[in-house]
């Protein structure tokens, strides 16, 4: 399932990929009309994978930091 939402709602599709068994996505409308995200998250999602939006992947992992050497 690919969920798209107008809602830039991190802490809802975190929730729900959290729960979620593999192949699920969310993704924002605003964004799938740049490149092809919207076909690659259904192939994705289709091979059991999971797909998010660049602000939901940042909610999850949160701001990354500069690799220390």
């Amino acid at each position: 399932m690919v969920i798209l939402s107008q809602y830039d709602d991190p802490e809802y599709a975190v929730a729900l990929l959290a729960e979620a068994r593999p192949g699920y996505g969310y993704l924002l409308k605003d964004h799938i009309a740049e490149g092809n995200q919207l076909i690659e998250a259904i192939r994705t999602v289709a091979t059991g994978g999971t797909r998010a939006g660049p602000s939901i992947v940042e909610a999850w992992f949160g701001p990354s930091r500069p690799a220390v050497s």
